[in-house]
């Protein structure tokens, strides 16, 4: 696990792990619960204010956008050139 982000509703959690993945998790019982693809080893992770998105960046630079529902790609924001090492979600 290279980083972790709690859900804003304190029921689940992310993590950004270096098999490729981001995984969701239940908070009380720690269970797996869904997992989403990455093309390179997330080093971060943020889930939006209202627990609908999921970031996660890594080596490459990119942070790529999540549906946390059904894991659907968003869409990918260019990277600054660097690998990425924190994400947060602005509340406005």
């Amino acid at each position: 696990v290279l980083a972790t982000a709690v859900h804003p509703d304190g029921g689940s959690f992310a993590t950004a792990s270096a098999d490729n993945t981001v995984k969701f998790w239940d908070m009380p019982t720690t269970r797996h619960v869904k997992s989403f693809e990455q093309p390179a080893n997330p080093t971060a992770a943020a889930v939006s204010s209202d627990g609908t998105r999921v970031a996660a960046g890594g080596p490459d630079g990119k942070v790529r956008l999540y549906n946390t529902t059904d894991g659907k790609l968003l869409g990918d924001l260019p990277g600054s050139g660097g690998a990425v090492r924190a994400l947060a979600f602005s509340a406005n």
